[in-house]
């Protein structure tokens, strides 16, 4: 009900190719493009966080057993909302929900970045993001 009353119908319906797509031969690499593009955004970010760890542990005066919790807790919400999310991607439609996690991701970067060291809560919404793209 609430999507038919405000309009946002087309915001969580996932739009058929377009006919010049169906018809280029070339238009699958486009896909492996977007997903390479995403699958290095990932690594990209991984990697950041882990070259932070002895500036992170001199920060907060403690050892690389705890600041790995950082990098795990990644882990642990991308595993649990696998499922979930590849479930929601079958429901509404996989390319839609790509986007939305991707451009979710992006955001919640921005957000963190623009940040001082204490944070501002937008970490919760990198994880969260991984599985849907």
């Amino acid at each position: 009900m609430f999507i038919k009353n405000f309009g946002l119908g087309p915001l969580t319906r996932e739009a058929p190719r377009p006919q010049w797509v169906r018809e280029n031969p070339r238009a699958p690499w486009a896909a492996v493009g977007a997903v390479c593009l995403g699958a290095f955004m990932g690594q990209l970010d991984a990697s950041i966080v882990t070259i932070t760890y002895p500036r992170l542990q001199s920060e907060f005066a403690t050892g690389l057993g705890s600041v790995q919790w950082v990098s795990l807790s990644y882990l642990v919400v991308l595993a649990v909302l696998l499922v979930p999310v590849g479930r929601w991607a079958d429901m509404t439609g996989r390319k839609l929900l790509y986007l939305y996690g991707f451009g979710l991701f992006s955001l919640a970067s921005a957000a963190c970045t623009c940040t001082r060291p204490t944070g501002n809560g937008s970490r919760w919404a990198q994880p969260g993001s991984w599985p849907a793209w």
